[in-house]
């Protein structure tokens, strides 16, 4: 009876190695199959992040391209200004030593020089700034000024 006993005991020893094995490589096969589908998920994720990194330096590449062409063509209303206002300083002279309202565009710059800035309102008229001054035009002519800090050359016709 011994040696039945024993024989059974091998016998459940030996299958119930044999389920514990078939029980790893389950697991085993299971933690695979995660593995693949965590990969999958991995290498679809890599790929949104490809396509939206794309679509970032596109996106860049365009605000680049748009601030070229806006620089490019405040440079070109720059020296389209410059142009006006030079076509507008006078030729040097020391025959005027101060200008009135009624006196013109070019008596101005005769008088003041290059002004810090000049601004064409269209049917508005124009303004010239000499620093914190203005000089207001209309047909081409002064119709009022700003003498803020003392420095127009300008006087009050007698």
């Amino acid at each position: 009876m011994k040696p039945f006993f024993f024989i059974v005991s091998m016998i459940t020893l030996i299958l119930s190695c044999n389920n514990t094995k078939q029980a790893e490589k389950e697991y085993i096969k299971s933690l695979e199959e995660k593995n693949e589908l965590i990969q999958q998920e991995l290498e679809e994720k890599n790929e949104l992040i490809q396509q939206k990194l794309n679509d970032l330096e596109n996106a860049y590449d365009d605000a680049i391209k748009d601030n070229q062409t806006v620089n490019i063509e405040l440079e070109e209303s720059r020296k389209r200004i410059n142009e006006k206002i030079k076509e507008l300083e006078p030729e040097k002279s020391n025959s005027n030593d101060y200008f009135t309202i009624g006196s013109t565009e070019k008596q101005v710059l005769e008088v003041m020089g290059t002004p810090t800035s000049y601004r064409d309102r269209g049917s508005l008229g124009k303004i010239m700034r000499f620093g914190l001054n203005s000089v207001s035009f209309e047909n081409g002519k002064v119709v009022s000024y700003n003498n803020l800090d003392g420095n127009l050359k300008v006087r009050v016709k007698e």
